[in-house]
């Protein structure tokens, strides 16, 4: 199998991304393909045993990853 791009996701990432943080980015000359920020109803879904396919679609980590499967070029 053939690797044809690599790229860098954040997951669960608590505010910004810190200049040492895209300093390393840079110096490991990775690209920056998204970010998903913290999702408080994954964290109490996980946290009831709930299945994590039953995350309503409007909260921000579903968002995040419908935006990235759409950038995606498989």
């Amino acid at each position: 199998m053939e690797i044809k791009q690599s790229a860098l996701l954040v997951n669960r990432l608590n505010g910004e991304l810190s200049p040492e943080f895209n300093q390393q980015i840079a110096l490991q000359n990775l690209e920056l393909y998204g970010t998903i920020f913290h999702d408080k109803t994954i964290t109490k879904l996980d946290a009831k045993g709930e299945a994590l396919i039953n995350i309503p679609a409007n909260t921000p980590a579903v968002k995040a990853v419908s935006q990235l499967v759409d950038k995606l070029t498989i």
